[in-house]
């Protein structure tokens, strides 16, 4: 327990600065797998697109090739987005669990408060 003013605001300080270290270094892994993501998505409909191109030898050829891509397209959509959505969980979890390490290093009482709102019995009380 601090014992001082001074003390606890260095403690605050000390938290505050610790947290947002996490966070940064968990939003600048989330901005790099999501920029890998976009790079990988972005060369394969190029590759798919060419390959149409090369293939087409009219306008109308060119949309019934694409139209056969029509639903395979979709279930990229669907994956795309769920790797998105892995990406973010991710993330919540990294940020958590540097939260989690910086309010253990504080104070046993503030690594009870994270653990009761992690596990759900701090929104049960009320």
């Amino acid at each position: 327990m601090a014992s001082s003013p001074f003390e606890t605001s260095s403690q605050t300080l000390r938290l505050n600065v610790c947290a947002m270290e996490g966070v940064g270094r968990a939003t600048a892994r989330c901005i790099e797998r999501l920029g890998e993501l976009n790079c990988q998505a972005l060369r394969v409909a190029f590759e798919e697109h060419s390959a149409i191109a090369a293939h087409a030898r009219s306008p109308a050829e060119v949309t019934s090739l694409q139209f056969g891509l029509l639903g395979v397209a979709l279930q990229k959509a669907m994956s795309y987005w769920q790797h998105v959505g892995s990406i973010a969980a991710e993330t919540c979890s990294e940020i958590a669990l540097d939260c989690v390490h910086c309010l253990s290093d504080s104070s046993p009482r503030g690594r009870e408060f994270v653990d009761s709102l992690l596990s759900g019995s701090f929104l049960r009380r009320f």
